[in-house]
């Protein structure tokens, strides 16, 4: 899209069809990403010291947490963590996103949308530490550890949820 994020002396910028401005929000930003249409930020952020996921709605100035009724570890935990990535969000074509949430002993994939919704999208006993959803939000490529301690590669179908493995 036209938008463009950047740190600089600790704070968030963006540049939106040529002007800079500024996120004047109280929290210490992790990662963001911009929605495809320029309307929303996603972010993560620490805020009393616990992690958490936000949407910053551009036009209306609101920065809302998507994950506080979680209570749940936002991010990648588990096993394999020496492996994980700095986790950005990854947003769809339809402004929903997705991100990694630790839980009951499991990593997983979650769906969320500007509307409060937010809902496991990969399958349960499984440690995803890596993905990438494709824009349409349909499919994601998830890189996991199963409970055996097995590192895979695998396609995910996220409106069926059939998962195939990628062999490498």
């Amino acid at each position: 899209n036209n938008m463009l994020l950047y740190h600089q002396n600790g704070s968030l910028y963006y540049v939106y069809n040529g002007e800079k401005y500024m996120l004047n929000i109280a929290i210490e930003i992790e990662s963001a990403a911009a929605s495809y249409d320029g309307q929303y930020i996603a972010l993560f952020g620490e805020e009393g010291g616990e992690r958490h996921f936000y949407v910053y709605d551009i036009e209306q100035g609101v920065l809302q947490n998507m994950t506080n009724v979680l209570g749940e570890t936002i991010g990648y935990a588990g096993p394999a963590l020496r492996f994980a990535v700095k986790e950005i969000p990854s947003w769809t074509e339809t402004n929903a996103f997705y991100f990694l949430v630790t839980a009951n002993d499991e990593t997983r994939l979650y769906y969320g949308d500007i509307y409060g919704t937010l809902l496991p999208a990969s399958p349960e006993e499984q440690y995803v530490y890596a993905y990438a959803v494709a824009k349409s939000g349909n499919w994601s490529v998830n890189a996991i550890v199963t409970k055996d301690g097995q590192y895979k590669l695998q396609l995910l179908d996220i409106t069926t949820g059939i998962e195939m493995e990628i062999n490498t």
